[in-house]
């Protein structure tokens, strides 16, 4: 049984790479049932700029009057998604052709209520900064193990 899966982007002034964020849904093997962006105050608002009709899924563009920071657009974004599950990203945060896919295929295979993922960095050289970010290769035994050890990103 297919898992829909809302995509949650917080937005602020990061045009160039909001649309590279968007190429890297639209390529995805599985798409997204929904991608919803909170734009919180950008000077360069992605509504004048992000034609919906490029993408192959539902694309909402919400915008806020007031700076909040990422943590307000994320808890405003979580009330309106529609599907079963949720993948919050940053605007700079692209993901490779077949990571819904797979992440589809671990709920899928155990009926996870949370999946983490590794993240790679990368510099605008495409050159690997750092690989592993978060840490998940560290064999711990359990999740809450894993939040004593290793820093994750919020």
């Amino acid at each position: 049984m297919c898992k829909l899966i809302s995509i949650l982007i917080t937005y602020y002034n990061e045009k160039e790479l909001i649309g590279r964020c968007l190429d890297s849904l639209n390529k995805q093997k599985k798409l997204p049932n929904e991608v919803i962006i909170y734009d919180d105050a950008s000077t360069e608002k992605a509504e004048n700029f992000i034609d919906k009709t490029l993408y192959n899924f539902s694309l909402e563009i919400i915008r806020s009057d007031v700076n909040r920071g990422p943590a307000y657009g994320r808890n405003i974004l979580m009330k309106m998604a529609k599907s079963d599950y949720i993948r919050f990203q940053d605007a700079d945060d692209e993901l490779f052709e077949n990571a819904l896919y797979e992440i589809e295929q671990r709920i899928l295979k155990t009926d996870a209520d949370i999946i983490l993922n590794e993240v790679s960095s990368f510099n605008e050289k495409n050159e690997l900064i750092c690989e592993r970010v978060i840490g998940l290769n560290l064999n711990l035994k359990s999740l809450f193990e894993f939040s004593l050890s290793c820093a994750l990103l919020i």
